[in-house]
């Protein structure tokens, strides 16, 4: 059975911290702290997007795609002093909702024709080390509800992360930073992500530049993020042919994956009140180029092209 699946998105948790703003760059802005002052925080949202790729694997371009989230984070230990700052724990679950689910390109082979196509499992660890890095490790299953792929594919990640804003506050650029980060994914469970049947090691690079581009009086400043991200196979990760919903043969392992280069405008929703958490809204516009082993049969691409683009917006909260 064909095997695809998608990383989440997104912004969930301390412990994928580093990841977010490679995948999907969400921006959480909030101009006070609120009323949670304890260990545990929660945060949430949802996605809409016009195309799902995940690593530059396509999933899906037909009918409405919105894509909820949450993560339930716990801090176990904070320091002022001493190289780890601090420690937090996260569990949460990212979904994919396909409303034409039953009769698009890819999903057609689904053996219940439901909309949820995909939940993601997740729980792991962070630590915020010499106040401006952060590192994280975390286990992902990445479920299919209506049965398209399996089975389950599970993988173990390791993300880097540099909050690099400091450096340039000191050349007089407030509210800016080009937020670097990094990950290395290691699937285990025998059935690779471009539905080829190799456990594979996934690298993924990026940078998310951003600052205020319109000040707007009562907390509404409108933030610009500009992701650039790349993703790579370090051994049998893009071992496909073809791509999801395909019968194409596996073959040779590929380098590269893609590169994604984003527009993304971000506002804080001042409007709530403090006691009910942190919002904000944020909708961009992507452009992807992937390699030719994820080239997929999809409306978009039937002429064999490798770059696709695709919009979206969200909505997200911190408590």
């Amino acid at each position: 059975m064909d095997i695809t699946r998608k990383f989440r998105k997104l912004a969930m948790g301390a412990a994928v911290a580093a990841t977010v703003a490679l995948a999907t760059p969400a921006v959480h802005a909030a101009e006070e702290a609120g009323p949670n002052t304890g260990a545990i925080s929660v945060s949430a949202g949802f996605d809409i997007v016009t195309q799902y790729w995940f690593r530059g694997i396509f999933q899906e371009n037909q009918g409405f795609i919105i894509q909820p989230w949450i993560t339930l984070n716990a801090n176990v230990f904070k320091a002022e002093d001493g190289p780890i700052n601090s420690v937090d724990l996260n569990v949460g679950i990212w979904n994919s909702f396909h409303a034409d689910n039953a009769s698009s390109t890819v999903s057609g082979g689904a053996s219940d024709p439901t909309a949820w196509y995909e939940a993601d499992l997740f729980f792991g660890a962070s630590a915020t080390v010499l106040e401006d890095f952060t590192v994280g490790v975390t286990y992902t299953a990445y479920t299919s509800p209506n049965g398209f792929f399996g089975p389950t594919p599970q993988e173990i990640s390791v993300s880097f992360g540099y909050d690099d804003s400091g450096l340039w506050e000191q050349m007089g650029l407030d509210g800016f930073a080009l937020n670097p980060s990094a990950l290395v994914a290691f699937e285990f469970t025998g059935a690779g992500a471009d539905a080829g049947a190799k456990d594979g090691v996934y690298l993924q690079i990026g940078i998310a530049p951003s600052f205020v581009i319109l000040p707007i009086e009562g907390g509404y400043d409108v933030t610009l993020t500009l992701p650039v991200t790349f993703g790579a196979s370090l051994h049998e990760y893009y071992e496909s042919a073809g791509g999801p919903g395909t019968s194409a043969p596996v073959g040779d392992d590929k380098f590269f994956g893609f590169v994604d280069l984003g527009a993304d405008f971000s506002v804080p929703l001042a409007f709530m009140p403090s006691q009910y958490g942190s919002w904000s809204a944020y909708a961009g516009v992507h452009v992807i180029f992937y390699g030719t082993s994820n080239v997929s049969p999809s409306s978009s691409n039937t002429s064999g092209s490798t770059a696709d683009c695709y919009g979206k917006f969200g909505v997200s909260f911190d408590y």
